[in-house]
């Protein structure tokens, strides 16, 4: 008799403990990514038409308080890509998991972990994108009276704190034109 009690007990303790559970689940938002474009900014660089191909998918899922403003996101990313241009073609994957904080005043708190595109160019090493965890926040700054302090174009201005930062950073564009490079 006490083990039904108890597991009546455990039963209804379990529901009433489900019900905030089920009220704070998260909006979830995915996007299939399947594009090719040129890049300008590599082309020019390199002086030979560049393009990138991208394919995967991306997920957001976001916390909403209860006048519906978000409250944090976690972003993942699973995104195989290729580089190429003259018949070369330089790989990578962007994998990883994004998470954003809503602060008070309009700030957010941002970690970006994973692989974000890091290309590695045999003979080389890694020549572009990135590998590691960095964090910072971005904070809106304000006049005397409050009102958000906006620059040349119009948009807010942000105050932005580095908090880690542990990983590579390569950004080598004459090895990436060096491996893309057109035959002579």
């Amino acid at each position: 008799m006490r083990r039904l009690v108890l597991a009546a007990l455990v039963g209804v303790l379990t529901a009433l403990l489900a019900v905030p559970v089920a009220a704070a689940r998260p909006e979830i938002s995915t996007v299939t990514v399947d594009v090719t474009f040129p890049d300008g900014e590599l082309s020019d660089a390199c002086g030979f038409p560049v393009s990138v191909t991208l394919a995967g998918t991306n997920r957001v899922r976001t916390w909403l308080d209860a006048e519906g403003n978000p409250t944090r996101e976690i972003f993942t990313i699973n995104v195989k890509g290729s580089i190429s241009a003259g018949g070369q073609a330089l790989r990578f994957v962007d994998a990883g998991m994004d998470k954003a904080i809503f602060l008070e005043g309009g700030g957010v708190h941002v970690e970006i972990h994973g692989n974000l595109a890091l290309v590695i160019a045999k003979g080389h090493g890694p020549v572009l994108g990135a590998a590691g965890r960095i964090a910072f926040t971005d904070i809106p700054l304000f006049d005397e009276e409050g009102n958000p302090i906006l620059d040349d174009e119009g948009n807010p201005v942000f105050e932005f704190t580095l908090l880690a930062d542990t990983g590579v950073r390569p950004f080598d564009l004459e090895a990436v034109c060096a491996v893309l490079a057109p035959p002579a």
